[in-house]
């Protein structure tokens, strides 16, 4: 059987298994059997959807209010957008002192995927104030040292962007997970 009659196959199980209609024991059988189907030809969930290949792309806009920890938001930004199949840029202006700063951000994806990476990065952020903020208080000396507040920063990136890249490499080590980050990300490049 090609793939196309395979996954036709598989719907209509899933539609006899979710059916009010059926009964339970209809039910049973026809999950289990599209199941089977789906474990057989490594067929995902996502690839079933009729639509997957006609993703809405959105754009999400963050406004930032001015400050010199904004480049490492949006560096952050950018390491959890494409750990999530998304894509971020940022804006920015010229501030009264001649300095570049940062003003916002804009996270391009699925609507799901944005949320997901919205949420996450914000979970983020918070997070990283918070523990920023605990350190410096015990240290002496930290809040008004940049270049600590600025490492302190760095590191917490570095091991964001180092987590993110196991878990690409795992979701690519198999044929479907590859595929999925494949066709999202040129759907979102696009």
């Amino acid at each position: 059987m090609d793939a196309e009659r395979i996954m036709e196959r598989v719907r209509r199980l899933l539609a006899i298994a979710n059916d009010p209609a059926a009964s339970d024991n209809e039910q049973r059988i026809a999950l289990e059997q599209a199941q089977r189907l789906m474990d057989r030809h490594a067929i995902e969930e996502w690839q079933l959807e009729e639509d997957h290949d006609a993703i809405e792309i959105i754009r999400r806009m963050i406004h930032l209010e001015a400050n010199p920890c904004n480049w490492y938001m949006a560096e952050l930004a950018n390491i959890v957008a494409l750990g999530n199949r998304c894509r971020a840029s940022y804006g920015w202006r010229r501030a009264g002192n001649g300095r570049n700063v940062v003003c916002s951000i804009s996270i391009y994806g699925a609507r799901s995927d944005v949320d997901k990476t919205e949420a996450i990065w914000t979970a983020m952020e918070t997070s990283r104030a918070a523990m920023w903020r605990e350190r410096a208080r015990t240290t002496p000396r930290a809040k008004a040292n940049a270049a600590w507040r600025n490492g302190y920063y760095r590191g917490f990136q570095e091991e964001i962007a180092r987590r993110y890249a196991i878990l690409r490499r795992e979701m690519e080590s198999d044929g479907a997970g590859r595929e999925l980050v494949t066709v999202r990300g040129s759907q979102v490049d696009q």
